[in-house]
């Protein structure tokens, strides 16, 4: 039996008993067995040369990832964040053990919105190249393409932030996009073990490729209504 142990850091151990593969524990966690050596670590394995699907000779413990990520380009400020239950969510993630970080679009003047970008991006990108990325939450206005919203004359848009848009992969861009805009994609080393995106036509190819096929997935398709999730029993796995 593998034994996941999270303590709230950047990164939980597992302990895998002798006779079961790599294989095993990334399905455990809904990541990609082949991307292993970039989202484990391991002290007495070398992950780039370990065969995933072939039983390990005794226990061995892994250092695997534990962040989960909420990103919120929600509307309608405090209020907006308590009827999704905001705060809720990520002390019942914390109670579950997850290391979470968040980024608020709502803390960034209307005009900084490359600030509020540049921040976004710095931070999924730590979280991913040190191997502790594993779930990522977003909430907002979104398209088949991108999650955010450049258009804030729609009389129901009450983003308190700056309007902005970042797409979900390199091939999908946002509407007024650049070869140079990053991608949601370009920031992952790997691909995540649970997404969550609540937001208009979030249920696409293109969000759908930010995470493992084994991995759990929550999406919208057409327009979405706004409601309340229990972000801990749809990202935890174990």
């Amino acid at each position: 039996m593998i034994v996941i142990q999270r303590t709230n850091d950047p990164t939980a151990r597992a302990i895998v008993p002798g006779g079961v593969s790599f294989a095993g524990l990334a399905s455990e966690l809904g990541l990609n067995a082949r991307e292993g050596a970039r989202w484990a670590s391991c002290e007495t394995l070398d992950l780039t040369t370990l065969d995933p699907d072939a039983p390990l000779e005794r226990e061995t413990t892994f250092e695997i990832p534990n962040v989960v990520f909420l990103a919120w380009f929600g509307e309608w400020g405090r209020l907006g964040k308590k009827y999704m239950r905001w705060a809720s969510n990520a002390r019942r993630l914390r109670s579950l053990g997850y290391d979470v970080v968040s980024f608020d679009n709502d803390r960034y003047q209307r005009d900084k919105a490359e600030l509020a970008r540049f921040d976004f991006f710095e931070r999924l990108e730590r979280c991913s190249r040190e191997k502790a990325l594993y779930a990522l939450y977003m909430m907002g206005h979104g398209s088949q393409d991108a999650i955010g919203s450049l258009n804030p004359r729609f009389f129901w848009n009450r983003t308190l932030g700056p309007q902005w848009q970042v797409s979900y992969t390199r091939v999908a861009r946002a509407v007024g996009a650049t070869s140079r805009d990053l991608s949601i994609q370009d920031a992952l080393n790997y691909q995540l073990g649970a997404l969550v995106v609540q937001a208009c036509a979030s249920e696409n190819p293109g969000a759908r490729e930010l995470v493992s096929s084994g991995g759990r997935f929550w999406g919208a398709a057409g327009i979405y209504v706004p409601r309340p999730l229990d972000l801990g029993g749809v990202i935890s796995r174990s």
